[in-house]
């Protein structure tokens, strides 16, 4: 259920529960479910932008698995993960780099495909945030590849999306509008405005190189149309 506030931004209601429950687990002296507390504390302060008390948390999850001497791989791959991805959105590539290899070799050992295809995923986003285009283009290939193929459209979008992004970096408009054009699609099915709206706005940085002028303006107007109602999104002020 806590899970299901912070996925809907519930973030006040989602800390309320957590917090009930953290009560109630102490009065019975209980660890049990101590790590994915603090994992759910971790995705809260990440989302409200409370970084340093996010990577305290997912590190306080990940020691309650080690000293309990439960086999949790997953869980623990997902508390690297995560840890990458707020390393990231404080610009520490090194940090970033440390932690989402970590999270994919764990993959590896426990041969959990759709994890390291997820992370190759991440990879690729980050080299592309990090703007090494050049090194974000095989991770992301491979990524599209494999999420196209098990049909799993989320995934398949976001690597359309940074494939986009990658290839208009690259100065390669066709192949970047091939894969915005997929995005697009997959994003309007499954109507994800935030995502539509970026894809749109590489869609028409494209048609302003490709000297679109009518098309490009099109594509602007809608992305600011599906961001009007959400104008503290990083993604609107962007545009």
């Amino acid at each position: 259920k806590v899970q299901v506030h912070i996925n809907s931004n519930e973030l006040k209601q989602a800390e309320k529960e957590l917090n009930e429950y953290f009560i109630r687990i102490k009065n019975l002296d209980d660890k049990t479910g101590l790590d994915e507390m603090y994992f759910l504390y971790g995705l809260i302060n990440y989302n409200k932008g409370f970084l340093k008390t996010a990577i305290e948390n997912y590190i306080k999850a990940d020691e309650f698995i080690v000293n309990s001497k439960k086999d949790k791989p997953s869980m623990r791959i997902a508390i690297t993960n995560n840890i990458a991805q707020v390393y990231k959105e404080v610009g520490n590539y090194s940090k970033t780099i440390q932690y989402v290899e970590s999270a994919y070799e764990q993959s590896v050992k426990v041969k959990d495909t759709f994890n390291i295809m997820n992370i190759t995923l991440h990879k690729g986003v980050i080299e592309t945030e990090f703007k090494n285009y050049k090194k974000a283009l095989p991770y992301l290939t491979k990524s599209y590849d494999y999420f196209d193929k098990i049909n799993f459209q989320i995934y398949k979008g976001s690597s359309a999306l940074y494939l986009g992004m990658v290839y208009y970096e690259l100065k390669n408009y066709q192949k970047s509008m091939n894969n915005l054009s997929v995005a697009e699609k997959i994003y309007r099915e499954i109507k994800d405005d935030n995502s539509l709206a970026q894809t749109l706005s590489y869609q028409s940085l494209n048609l302003l190189e490709m000297n679109q002028l009518q098309n490009a303006k099109t594509a602007i107007d809608e992305s600011k149309r599906r961001m009007s109602t959400n104008t503290s999104s990083p993604i609107y002020l962007e545009i």
